[in-house]
């Protein structure tokens, strides 16, 4: 049993427990990794579609990860992620949104600044302004990689913490507006996507250098989270490592390539099943889905257990329960397996 069927498998274990029961709902906010509509609808229906090669609404060939944890749980989403979002303003000013600050959006005829706004913090504040948030909901919380991948933002000493901060941020305001679940996937290694290879071995050395550096930042702030605010319940998923595991062990997981976009190889585009790659930054819905039972994984009740179970498998990357067995910021910071863009 190869690797994807593992995890399948693994998902198929999670729809059998008792999961599902423990959440009303599936709330998430992100980027592009996320995203299932709302950047384009934002765009009046230009992009992402079919006429550029992607599922409609998705910046892959298909369903994102949350949508395959949606499913495998029986949950409905209610999905505020938006294509390009970093975590929030970036530090020294400018759009909370990296297709205002690439000129991508000039390139599909929109103003200076269109998107600035939708950041995964302007996100949450546009959530938690709508009403009451129900505490047996599931928070899903992703992003990072729009911080990153301006020259200047990554090599800035300052982007990390800047980052990191957006994100200790909404997840306090989410707690406070009576948000108990977490689910806070750590970022994937942005120096083994196809366009960070592309750039070089120093420019790719540099993006694995910050992915680790703002997971390691992040499981210490997932762990004083834990710490610091009562009856919330904070889990993890160690994305940079299961990815990483899939690029340097591809028939393990069902692929046959791991550094080449799909959506621009002649003849990929009809039989994507074997490419990790859609485009040069996002995964296929083949890599979404290995992603999104890993996410399924960590929501098991009795995880320790369960990450025994989920290990025994073969299964990389599943992060365990913190604060309801115990485990503080040291076990969170070993869940991370070893050192993405959206």
């Amino acid at each position: 049993m190869n690797a994807l069927r593992r995890l399948a498998f693994a998902a198929a274990v999670v729809t059998s427990l008792p999961v599902s029961a423990a959440y009303s709902e599936l709330v998430v906010f992100g980027d592009s990794l996320s995203d299932n509509g709302n950047f384009l609808a934002l765009t009046g229906g230009q992009f992402p579609s079919p006429t550029f090669g992607y599922a409609t609404g998705r910046f892959s060939n298909g369903p994102v990860a949350v949508e395959y944890l949606a499913a495998s749980l029986g949950l409905t989403l209610h999905n505020y992620a938006v294509g390009g979002a970093r975590t929030g303003t970036p530090y020294g000013g400018g759009s909370d949104n990296y297709v205002d600050a690439s000129g991508q959006g000039a390139e599909l005829g929109l103003p200076p600044d269109y998107f600035n706004g939708t950041g995964v913090l302007a996100q949450i504040s546009q959530r938690v302004a709508a009403g009451p948030l129900d505490p047996n909901a599931l928070y899903l919380v992703w992003a990072g990689p729009n911080d990153y991948f301006l020259t200047e933002s990554l090599l800035s000493p300052n982007t990390v913490p800047n980052a990191i901060g957006h994100l200790g941020s909404g997840l306090t305001q989410l707690y406070n507006a009576g948000a108990r679940n977490f689910l806070v996937p750590n970022m994937a290694n942005l120096g083994l996507t196809p366009a960070l290879q592309a750039e070089g071995p120093l420019a790719a050395g540099l993006a694995t250098l910050r992915s680790a550096e703002h997971n390691a930042a992040l499981a210490q702030l997932l762990g004083t989270l834990d710490q610091t605010l009562a009856l919330a319940d904070f889990r993890t998923v160690d994305v940079f490592g299961l990815l990483n595991s899939a690029a340097l062990n591809p028939d393990q997981y069902g692929l046959s390539n791991t550094d080449t976009p799909c959506q621009t190889t002649p003849g990929c585009a009809g039989d994507p099943a074997g490419y990790l790659f859609w485009d040069g930054v996002h995964i296929t819905t083949a890599g979404h889905q290995v992603v999104g039972a890993a996410f399924a994984a960590a929501l098991v009740p009795e995880a320790e257990s369960w990450a025994m179970l989920v290990a025994g498998l073969g299964v990389l990357g599943v992060a365990r329960r913190l604060q309801a067995t115990g485990v503080r910021r040291d076990r969170l910071a070993r869940c991370r397996a070893a050192p993405e863009r959206t």
